[in-house]
């Protein structure tokens, strides 16, 4: 039998990555944004790279105020890591299909229940029929 999590992968949404924007490119878009020259805002991306992790290794958080808070720990093996807890505003922001402009495969399937998943892969895999079992452990 097939499990939920193979029909999420195959029916579920999921963004359409595009490429990574790179310093170089973000640092003109902040140019042309700000009017400041490209190398003048990769400066600042610089030196808040520096100051990030300046507070960090003094074992302080840093609070970028409509991007979020960034936050040292120590793991049990003795690692230091930063953790990243974005702003609510920007998490808002962000949430809204009317404004996101990315592209969303299976756009059509958000908010599929865990019975819309199984008759959709039921129907293209009559040999193989979906479990639930898990998906209804976890709803419950």
């Amino acid at each position: 039998m097939a499990t939920f999590i193979e029909a999420v992968t195959k029916y579920g949404p999921r963004l359409r990555r595009q490429p990574t924007i790179r310093l170089e490119r973000l640092a003109a878009r902040l140019a042309d944004t700000t009017g400041l020259r490209p190398s003048e805002t990769m400066m600042v991306l610089l030196e808040l790279r520096a100051a990030l992790l300046h507070y960090a290794q003094l074992g302080t958080s840093l609070e970028l105020p409509g991007l979020g808070f960034f936050r040292p720990i120590v793991k049990a093996d003795g690692r230091i890591r930063l953790l990243y807890q974005p702003d609510t505003s920007l998490l808002g922001q962000l949430d809204d299909l009317r404004t996101f402009r990315g592209e969303i495969e299976n756009r059509e399937n958000i908010g599929l229940t865990p019975a819309q998943y199984k008759a959709l892969w039921d129907a293209e895999h009559p040999d193989n029929p979906l479990d639930l079992t898990f998906a209804e452990r976890q709803s419950a």
